[in-house]
């Protein structure tokens, strides 16, 4: 009875799998996914909206609000039992000013091999066309690595200003607007960016960078954090996690 609660089976995780891994394979990994779509493509879909679905509507689904929903996503994404937490970042746009992301693919900063990373985007503010939401071009991330261009232009909120050297056609790019405590993903591949915030409020997105403790870095020593499984290949220096916030000797860690 799809009515009845149910328990997060190893059925729901296959099935969690297997969803994700078709709508990769067929360049609808952008982020958002209409419900209707995966209604349509998927038997379990309901089951799976119940085990890790936020809420619903006849437009979207956001899948998670705590991080451990959010780890468990990006471990079906990626097809791996164990993940280490790379990286998190906050990104914040001041209402009214210039502060922008061009076009362009995170896999040219990371330095990974294989080049698998998963990216969750934790919305804790309304974003929208308006103040500046991400921006994609769907299945894009299928295709390689364009050329990119560092400008270190002072509105960049890329670290080098990096920009994509190829002409996006606009009318195939989707905005992803969502609403506070919904999260999107995205391919390291995926072509993305995000204009200027022009409305009267901040806009502010929390991203968190997963990958497989399978991932090496091939530019020096490196660390990360494992949240899920064991790690066979200890190719990342371990990083403990926090107990506390702010706690000292990892605040100092990080210095």
């Amino acid at each position: 009875d799809w009515d009845e609660p149910i328990e997060h089976s190893a059925r729901v995780e296959r099935a969690v799998v297997q969803l994700m891994t078709y709508l990769i394979e067929n360049e609808e990994a952008a982020l958002v996914v209409p419900a209707r779509f995966l209604g349509h493509v998927h038997p379990h879909f309901r089951e799976i909206q119940q085990v890790l679905a936020t809420g619903c509507s006849p437009d979207r689904v956001s899948f998670g609000n705590t991080i451990k929903k959010e780890r468990e996503i990006a471990a079906a994404f990626m097809g791996s039992r164990e993940v280490r937490l790379m990286l998190d970042q906050m990104f914040v746009k001041e209402p009214g000013t210039p502060a922008k992301s061009p076009w362009h693919q995170d896999v040219t900063y990371f330095g990974l091999d294989p080049q698998r990373l998963v990216t969750v985007w934790l919305a804790l503010t309304p974003v929208t066309a308006t103040n500046g939401c991400m921006r994609v071009l769907p299945g894009s991330h299928a295709g390689g690595i364009a050329a990119h261009k560092d400008t270190f232009a002072p509105n960049n909120m890329l670290s080098r200003g990096q920009e994509i050297q190829v002409e996006v056609d606009e009318a195939k790019v989707a905005d992803i607007e969502l609403p506070p405590g919904s999260m999107s993903l995205h391919h390291v591949k995926i072509v993305h960016g995000s204009p200027p915030n022009h409305s009267d409020h901040r806009r502010i997105g929390f991203a968190i960078r997963y990958i497989p403790t399978s991932v090496r870095q091939l530019h020096g020593d490196d660390s990360a954090t494992l949240v899920r499984g064991i790690d066979r290949f200890n190719s990342f220096e371990h990083e403990p996690r926090p107990t506390e916030d702010m706690q000292p000797e990892l605040v100092q860690l990080h210095k």
